[in-house]
C-alpha cells in the first residue's frame, strides 16, 4: 500500500515510550543502541513513594501503578531486571488488592521495607547510566571473573571455624590476573539472616566484593562470572531472592547493572569438587 506523499516521511531516530527515552540514531554508523528513564518518570515514581512514606499509607491500588511503571522502565522496558528484588514490597502490597475495601487505613503502612525500596531507587535513579545495547560482536575481550567460598564448622562444635571468600579475575584482553581473598568478619556475619549454612550468602557476597574491589577493570567490559554455588547463581540471574539479606546484596549488584547469562562448565572455585552448571554473564559499569 502505498501513502499519500504528505504522509510519507523519515522515522524518527529518537522516541518516548511509557517513561523510557530510546535513541536509535547511531544504530547504523555506531552500532549501538541507547535507553534511559525519562526525568519525568523517574521523578513521578520517587514522588510517589515520598508522599506515601509521610502518609504513613500505601494502599494496594497505589503499589500495583508504582509496580507497573517500574516494570516496564526497568525490568522490561529499559534494565531488564535492574531492581527486580527491590520491588518485593510492591508485589507483596499489589497482592492484597481484593482485601483494601474491607480494610482501613492502618492496614497498609508504609513499612521497613519499603523504606529500603525508597532508598534504593533514590540511589538508582542519581546516577542511573543510559543502557547501551552494542550490535554485533564486542570490540574489546571480556574479564573473567571467579569468586568462591568457604565456610565450615568442626564436628561437634557448633562455631563457626572457617569462613572466607576469594576472587579471582582475568582480563583476557592483556592477560592480566588479579587475585583477592579475606576471611569474612563475624560482625558481616552476624548481619545474614539465621540459617543453617551461610555459604549460599557468601557466596553471592563474593560476587559484590569482586565488583567492589575491582571496578577499574570490569567498567564498560563485557564480564563472564563462574559461581559454583546455585542458591547465589540463581540471584544473579534473576536479580532476585527471597531472602532479604541476599535480596540487599542483589540490589548493590544492579547498580552495577548486570545482563544475562551463559551455560558453561568452567569454573575454578570448584576445581576440588563439581563444575558450576553456569556462568553469569554481565557487563559493569564500575558504580556501586
Amino acid at each position: 500500500m502505498r501513502l499519500d506523499a504528505k504522509k510519507r516521511k523519515h522515522t524518527d531516530s529518537t522516541k518516548v515510550a511509557l517513561g523510557v527515552y530510546a535513541d536509535l540514531s547511531a544504530a547504523a554508523s555506531g552500532r549501538r543502541f541507547i535507553f534511559k528513564p525519562t526525568s519525568g518518570r523517574t521523578e513521578f515514581i520517587l514522588d510517589t513513594l515520598q508522599k506515601v512514606k509521610k502518609d504513613n499509607y500505601l494502599a494496594p491500588r497505589v503499589a500495583a501503578t508504582l509496580l507497573g511503571k517500574l516494570y516496564f522502565l526497568l525490568i522490561t522496558g529499559a534494565y531488564f531486571s535492574c531492581g527486580r528484588a527491590a520491588t518485593q514490597p510492591l508485589v507483596q502490597r499489589a497482592s492484597q488488592l481484593s482485601a483494601s475495601r474491607a480494610s482501613g487505613k492502618g492496614a497498609f503502612p508504609f513499612t521497613g521495607a519499603m523504606e529500603l525500596m525508597l532508598q534504593f531507587f533514590i540511589a538508582l535513579f542519581r546516577d542511573l547510566l543510559p543502557l547501551v545495547i552494542h550490535l554485533g560482536k564486542h570490540l574489546r575481550k571480556k574479564v573473567l571473573a571467579y569468586t568462591d567460598t568457604y565456610f565450615g564448622k568442626n564436628h561437634n562444635d557448633t562455631r563457626v571455624r572457617r569462613k572466607g571468600l576469594c576472587v579471582i579475575i582475568v582480563d583476557c584482553e592483556n592477560g592480566r590476573a588479579y587475585r583477592s581473598s579475606l576471611p569474612c568478619p563475624a560482625w558481616l556475619l552476624n548481619l545474614f539472616e539465621h540459617r543453617k549454612t551461610q555459604i549460599g550468602a557468601l557466596e553471592l557476597l563474593a560476587v559484590l566484593c569482586a565488583v567492589l574491589t575491582f571496578p577499574e577493570v570490569i567498567k564498560d567490559r563485557q564480564s563472564v562470572f563462574f559461581i559454583d554455588k546455585t542458591q547465589a547463581l540463581s540471584a544473579c540471574i534473576h536479580d532476585y531472592c527471597r531472602n532479604t539479606d541476599m535480596g540487599l546484596m542483589c540490589n548493590l549488584l544492579h547498580l552495577s547493572r548486570w545482563r544475562d547469562y551463559d551455560a558453561s562448565h568452567s569454573s575454578i572455585g570448584a576445581l576440588k569438587s563439581q563444575p558450576s552448571r553456569r556462568a553469569f554473564k554481565g557487563r559493569g559499569s564500575g558504580r556501586a
